[in-house]
């Protein structure tokens, strides 16, 4: 059955040990795995340069082995390379196995770089002929490969090594048997019918179109005729031809070259074409051998982008040659706006869900050129990310032609901005539209393309703050990506501030308003306060020199174009007490004492000493020591009970309480300070009680209460009458605070309270 490949079946049976090693009886793998060999022999023989002598050694070296990447494998060895027409697996489903060893003067070792050295996968040899030179393994019933294969060594040591129990089954030829035998190209070979290649006759040979040829499995359940070895070949094969002129006669920009058989076999070509033999024009057919170089001519078709094959035929191997006319030309498109500007300063503003903004049309427009430009096809844009852009319009869908420009032509897209969210982070949103398109005859895209951005500003949502100035938040102060150098505040578009529900806004400071509008703000500022949200001004200070002090705003309107919708409460803060007034001047004969003071107030007076009043340091005599009183400087000093005695150098000495009384005026009593009115930073107090005034003078009158929400403090209470005098009026309260300053700036609605001017 293979006898012109090699020496045959039967003559290697019969070989020795060394030639073919039959390991089971398992017939048909047997078969398999020596039909595969016999095949890797003769690929090696016809597909290498040199004839399979890579390294030039003059010896022929086996194909080397695939790298299992994996998959069960030899050890040493590896898998049977693709592009033959071997048999790959055994009748178990499993992969052959595959070992090669390079004979010759050059092996693996003298690192032979044509054959690839190590990285070829081949095993180490020697310059000899009688070893091992390929092997086809098969794990056997068990799947799984016990056998391995090792670098030669000597004679006596095994180049496929056999544990005890393997199962696997080999095929291997020395290097006499398989590259020293002859006959392989066909010799003695005859026609035979295709109705010859049945299941039965697997493995049969015939000569056929200048080529060997041998019956196997299609793998498809069937069989088929395939070259024997590496099949012939033409590389790198015919590249296509596009962009042709039209009715024009083209030459292959390149050339292939062929390799993989013996002798010289007949070229043709079809559909008109003429074979270029080395550079010389020959015609239909020629004569071609393995290093001859062919290209390939014909007319191209007299139409736009039409496609012509010419087919190049070498016995079974046929390269197809595909010669294109010219294309249409891609449409040359533009569309504006396309530079940084309206596109890209879109504006909206969203009080909840999703809001419009502001839209910018774009242009799509094809350049009148030459016919040879395609017509345009324009496809639906699309917005990425569409979130916050959707197309509001689009006049290229209703052309009168859908989708199609014609030259100089042009449609138009309008992009719309919409607010996707009611509480961002109030930065701009951006997205690319893209315009698909394409020739109605060249596929090439033409896409157009814009950036989109749109600032979106929602409402700002206060939190609990003290003394808010609107022009100054973050929100309003930011100048957005591409919109520089304006500010959101002074750009023309609506300005909107909640307090909502829980939140209070407030002043700490008399003197400063909770809340203020600010000035130069671009639209209408929009202010609402919701049910349950305050603005509360500080209460107005308390009277402690005169008049009470004025509650604060609790919202001061700066300019003029405020929208204030008011659900909650505006309160202007309380003003101030006033102090009250003094009291009443007072006159008349005051005693002080009896006070006694061994360095302030004394009297020694007894017998047999000097006698005289101490009263703080000076010294008022008495001119009789058994006076009870003396008068001095319009006061009197009177004696009183006895203090005690001390011992001095004259004798011991006894001291007395004194008392003194003059006459004169008092004054009244200063009034008390007025309490604080009522505001955010605190609860309105009432004002304290007046001092009291001297001897027959009168008391200071209390000071006015504090105000609640919006109204004037309490004026102080006036003070008493003295003996000398009137007491004095008290100061007025301090004025109550504005719910809402300049009002005329400010259109009110909604039915929240407001308390104050």
């Amino acid at each position: 059955m293979l006898a012109a490949v090699g020496y045959g079946y039967s003559t290697l049976i019969k070989g020795p040990a060394k030639g073919v090693n039959e390991i089971t009886n398992r017939t048909s793998s047997e078969t398999d795995i020596f039909q595969a060999a016999n095949i890797l022999v003769s690929s090696a023989r016809e597909t290498q340069s040199a004839e399979g002598d890579c390294d030039g050694d003059g010896n022929t070296e086996p194909l080397p082995t695939r790298d299992p990447a994996g998959a069960p494998a030899p050890a040493g060895g590896g898998l049977i390379p693709t592009g033959t027409p071997a048999r790959m697996t055994d009748s178990w489903g499993t992969t052959f196995g595959y070992c090669v060893w390079d004979h010759g003067p050059v092996t693996v070792s003298d690192n032979n770089a044509g054959c690839g050295g190590a990285a070829a996968r081949r095993l180490e040899g020697d310059d000899i002929r009688t070893e091992y030179s390929l092997a086809v393994l098969s794990a056997g019933p068990d799947r799984k490969f016990q056998l391995s294969c090792a670098d030669y060594v000597s004679p006596s040591v095994d180049q496929i090594v056999r544990p005890a129990g393997s199962d696997d089954i080999y095929v291997a030829f020395t290097y006499a048997e398989a590259f020293d035998a002859k006959g392989v190209a066909g010799g003695g070979l005859g026609d035979v019918d295709d109705s010859e290649c049945t299941v039965d006759n697997i493995g049969l040979l015939r000569y056929q179109m200048e080529v060997v040829q041998v019956c196997l499995d299609d793998g498809a359940g069937g069989v088929e005729w395939k070259e024997l070895g590496a099949e012939s070949d033409a590389v790198p094969g015919f590249n296509p031809t596009t962009g042709a002129t039209l009715n024009t006669a083209y030459t292959t920009s390149n050339t292939v070259s062929f390799t993989g058989f013996f002798g010289t076999r007949t070229a043709t070509v079809d559909n008109g074409g003429t074979i270029i033999l080395n550079g010389t024009p020959v015609g239909a057919s020629a004569q071609v051998k393995v290093g001859d170089t062919v290209a390939l001519r014909g007319t191209s078709a007299n139409a736009y982008q039409e496609t012509r094959t010419f087919t190049l035929s070498v016995s079974s191997l046929k390269r197809p040659w595909t010669l294109t006319t010219l294309q249409k030309t891609a449409p040359q498109m533009s569309m504006a706006p396309t530079v940084p500007g309206q596109h890209l300063r879109m504006m909206v503003d969203g009080v909840s869900g999703m809001t419009d903004g502001s839209s910018v049309t774009f242009t799509i427009s094809q350049a009148a050129s030459p016919t040879s430009q395609d017509r345009a096809v324009i496809g639906t844009p699309s917005i990425a990310p569409a979130t916050n852009f959707y197309v509001s319009n689009n006049t290229c869908q209703i052309l009168p032609q859908p989708n199609k420009l014609t030259l100089g032509g042009s449609c138009q897209i309008t992009v719309t901005s919409r607010a996707s969210a009611t509480n961002p982070a109030n930065t701009p949103y951006t997205a690319i539209l893209t315009v698909p398109v394409t020739g109605e005859l060249n596929g090439a895209p033409a896409n157009q393309s814009s950036s989109l951005a749109v600032d979106a500003l929602f409402p700002v949502v206060l939190s609990n703050g003290t003394n808010v100035n609107l022009s100054a938040l973050p929100d309003f102060t930011a100048v957005p990506t591409n919109f520089s150098p304006t500010t959101r505040w002074a750009q023309v578009r609506p300005k909107r501030v909640i307090i909502p529900t829980g939140v209070t806004i407030g002043s700490n400071n008399p003197a400063n308003p909770a809340m203020q509008s600010g000035t130069g703000w671009g639209g209408t500022l929009y202010v609402t306060v919701d049910a349950g949200g305050s603005i509360q001004g500080a209460g107005g200070l308390a009277g402690t020199t005169g008049a009470g002090g004025q509650g604060s705003t609790a919202f001061l309107a700066s300019a003029p174009s405020i929208q204030f919708t008011n659900s909650g409460t505006i309160y202007g803060g309380g003003g101030g007490g006033g102090k009250g007034g003094t009291g009443g001047a007072g006159y008349g004969t005051i005693a002080i004492g009896p006070v006694y003071d061994a360095t302030r107030w004394w009297c020694q007076c007894q017998p047999g000493a000097i006698a005289y009043f101490n009263w703080e340091g000076t010294y008022i005599s008495v001119p009789d020591f058994s006076a009870t009183s003396t008068s001095s400087m319009g006061c009197t000093y009177h004696r009183g009970s006895w203090a005690g005695e001390t011992s001095t150098p004259d004798g011991t000495s006894n001291y007395f309480y004194i008392t003194r009384s003059c006459a004169g005026s008092t004054t009244g009593g200063t009034g008390g300070s007025g309490g604080r009115g009522r505001g955010y930073d605190g609860a309105n107090a009432t004002g304290t009680v007046g001092a009291t005034g001297g001897p027959y003078a009168g008391n200071g009158g209390t000071g006015g209460t504090g105000a609640s929400w919006g109204n004037t403090g309490a004026t102080g209470a006036p003070g008493q009458a003295g003996n000398n005098g009137a007491g004095a009026v008290g100061s007025a309260g301090g004025a109550a605070g504005y719910a809402i300053q300049n009002f005329g700036n400010v259109a009110l609605t909604g039915s929240g309270t407001l308390l104050g001017m």
